[in-house]
């Protein structure tokens, strides 16, 4: 575990737009804020529940991540903008490709 963080790895802080999906109901914009291997946190253009599984897609450069997981906790923000909510999500399935592509992303910086 990091120190002052219940995190296991290392996040990756980062400003990459994508999409969600929320299966059987909403679609929206999201901006990813920061990721690791078990999680990221997100800000999304529509309120959505926390517990419901999602679906994203993160548009990496070169080449988009797809990933799936449940939003853990939600939370509006004071200011109105596109993104209104910042969410976080415990990721579930990514392609072992993607995932190496984000610890590449990670040490890269």
């Amino acid at each position: 575990m990091i120190l002052g963080q219940k995190r296991q790895s290392i996040r990756l802080e980062t400003f990459i737009d994508g999409a969600f999906h929320i299966p059987g109901g909403v679609d929206g914009l999201i901006m990813l804020k920061n990721i690791n291997t078990e999680g990221c946190g997100i800000s999304v253009d529509h309120s959505i529940r926390a517990g419901s599984p999602i679906n994203l897609e993160i548009r990496f450069p070169g080449m988009p991540v797809f990933a799936t997981g449940r939003v853990i906790w939600i939370k509006e923000k004071e200011k109105s903008e596109l993104y209104k909510f910042d969410a976080g999500v415990k990721l579930w399935e990514i392609a072992p490709t993607d995932h190496e592509r984000i610890l590449n992303s990670a040490f890269a910086i």
